[in-house]
């Protein structure tokens, strides 16, 4: 079961399907201190923050993360009740692992985390659907309005079962922005080849995901992970498949709503899969390269592009991170 079948219009982009984990493992590895940061900006549309009891994201993010009062993600809270289950929504601490992947391929950027999507309302109605394309919209008009910002990542999809399948709010939003401006999206978790959106858009670079745990041969390339969606549309993959990132801290005291997977013991970090993780590595190492070599996004993210790895017929790239 892919969440896109079930949630908003809009979902994070986690693995759901056969092949991908799809759920994170704690674990008690982590990634050394950040150094300061520098003025390049990654904007992130997507759950939010966890915030701890002072109203502060995950420590390792130290002073490189900027965030709105809304923008929180509340840990077991959304099928429909303000209270903690006792365990996990599907999505709780997305925001926070998206982001953490960037910063680990980009120490010295800065995000700006727009949390707009509802990681735990079930609903799946067109009244929803519009609400969230114009909340995403409005999310991408804002960080255009931040010079600084020279990447967007939208570690997101939807549409992928409906005929109604494009945003159109979001499609005028993405063409309004600078053409300087990167902006990257995660191509899904269906297995499939069908469009998913935003990562569809012209405009986006849609990322795929690549299973980078297999031990290959000098030269070989990673093979596709399992759940990743694939074709023509999708520009470049990167790993997406139990990658290491920043999490949550929370005793988890039961099991989850359908009994999938027993508690676990979270203390910061997991490992996790899904194209959101491939498409937010993409995303660090373009901020990376500006940092590097300056220039915009989109120079930063061509050459990222041009040099890196054919790995299809299509043209579509292997990206590799620095973890």
């Amino acid at each position: 079961m892919d969440m896109m079948d079930h949630r908003r219009f809009f979902s994070p982009a986690i693995a759901r399907t056969p092949g991908g984990s799809d759920f994170p493992v704690a674990v008690g590895e982590q990634f050394p201190p950040l150094p300061p940061a520098a003025t390049v900006t990654v904007g992130v549309i997507d759950t939010g923050f966890v915030l701890d009891a002072d109203r502060l994201p995950h420590p390792w993010f130290a002073d490189h993360v900027r965030f709105g009062d809304q923008d929180e993600d509340r840990l077991g809270v959304g099928r429909g009740d303000a209270q903690d289950f006792g365990y996990l929504a599907d999505a709780d601490g997305h925001g926070s692992f998206v982001t953490g992947l960037i910063l680990r391929e980009a120490p010295r950027a800065r995000v700006i985390m727009c949390g707009v999507l509802d990681q735990g309302d079930t609903a799946a109605d067109d009244a929803l659907g519009a609400q969230d394309d114009v909340r995403v919209a409005n999310a991408v008009r804002s960080l255009a309005q931040d010079s600084s910002v020279q990447v967007i990542n939208l570690s997101f999809g939807g549409g992928v079962f409906t005929s109604k399948a494009v945003p159109a709010n979001l499609g005028e939003a993405l063409a309004e922005l600078d053409p300087g401006i990167a902006v990257v999206a995660a191509a899904g978790n269906n297995a499939s080849r069908r469009k998913v959106w935003p990562a569809a858009f012209d405009r986006v670079i849609s990322v795929g995901a690549l299973d980078e745990r297999r031990i290959l041969p000098p030269g070989a390339t990673p093979p596709r992970a399992t759940f990743s969606n694939h074709g023509k549309w999708v520009q470049a993959y990167a790993a997406g498949v139990q990658v290491l990132g920043p999490f949550v801290d929370y005793d988890e005291t039961g099991n989850d709503l359908f009994g999938r997977r027993p508690a676990q013991h979270f203390r910061g970090w997991a490992r996790w899969s899904g194209t959101s993780f491939a498409a937010a590595t993409v995303s660090g190492r373009i901020a990376q390269t500006i940092i590097e070599v300056g220039g915009s996004g989109a120079d930063a993210a061509a050459s990222i592009l041009a040099q890196a790895r054919t790995i299809s017929k299509a043209g579509a790239v292997w990206v590799r991170g620095n973890a």
